[in-house]
């Protein structure tokens, strides 16, 4: 069992933590992230709160360990420890996904990055987090923590343009938002396989049109592998597909159209 670095034992006696509990006993949760992350706090009087309350973010045990451990190294560290730990806590609150944020402070940690540079990558990846989630919004009230906006967010590293994103989840189609995610991310990793940009739009659009981007069709960059195994065209694959979309038929239909092995295309095993 990971047991969480005691950094309160090495920064301030108990007593401290007891006295800000006691201050800010009975006010609503914002005014205690407000309170603890005051640029005109000492930052060690106060990295005890921080700590559970990143801690009730989800943050894996060992990634706050170690962030405290980076802490405890370099005295200087500390300000940016506690704005690093101020923003997980206030992006979290603010319903983006918290695991990409993790997942920065992990790379950046196993990069030997200072924490400013740590800070500054959940910056940007917040900024992607926040534009993906009014995608999948959808100019209504912004869903939280769905995961939908974690995989979009994920396709703007794969340098999809965001205008390509903006036309799929905008008022053209009237597809639901998981189909228009599955058609975000058939451009997404079909661009970077080299499949032909008007293919996809073809595909993408006979999809959402038809509104027959299912769950299956998330498959379909294994479809273009396999059928680029056998040797077939990218653009007979793409006539494929939009013929099987067209008619609202199945990711198997498109398989057996051309004669693909739908146990290669699904790791071993078929959807129903």
């Amino acid at each position: 069992m990971v047991r969480r670095f005691k950094y309160r034992r090495i920064v301030q006696p108990a007593v401290v933590w007891i006295t800000l509990q006691a201050a800010i006993v009975g006010t609503a949760q914002a005014d205690l992230i407000e309170t603890l992350c005051d640029a005109s706090t000492d930052p060690t009087t106060v990295i005890g709160a921080l700590v559970e309350e990143a801690e009730a973010t989800g943050m894996p045990l060992p990634t706050l360990n170690r962030l405290l451990a980076v802490g405890y190294r370099d005295a200087d560290a500390i300000m940016d420890l506690r704005v690093v730990l101020c923003t997980i806590i206030s992006l979290e609150e603010r319903g983006l996904p918290p695991e990409p944020l993790f997942d920065k402070v992990e790379e950046g940690l196993g990069k030997r990055a200072p924490l400013s540079a740590i800070q500054a990558a959940l910056l940007r990846q917040a900024e992607k987090l926040q534009y993906a989630q009014g995608l999948v919004a959808g100019g209504k009230e912004p869903v939280i923590d769905d995961i939908n906006v974690q995989r979009v967010a994920d396709l703007l590293d794969m340098k999809v343009p965001r205008d390509a994103l903006d036309r799929l989840f905008g008022p053209t189609h009237q597809a639901s938002t998981d189909m228009r995610v599955v058609a975000a991310e058939i451009l997404g990793y079909g661009s970077v396989v080299g499949f032909p940009a008007p293919a996809l739009d073809r595909i993408t659009a006979a999809g959402l049109d038809n509104r027959s981007l299912t769950r299956e069709w998330t498959y379909f960059i294994k479809v273009i592998k396999e059928a680029r195994r056998k040797g077939i065209e990218d653009e007979q694959t793409a006539d494929a597909a939009v013929n099987a979309l067209s008619k609202q038929q199945s990711m198997n239909t498109l398989i057996r159209a051309l004669g693909l092995e739908s146990k290669r295309v699904y790791g071993g095993s078929s959807l129903n």
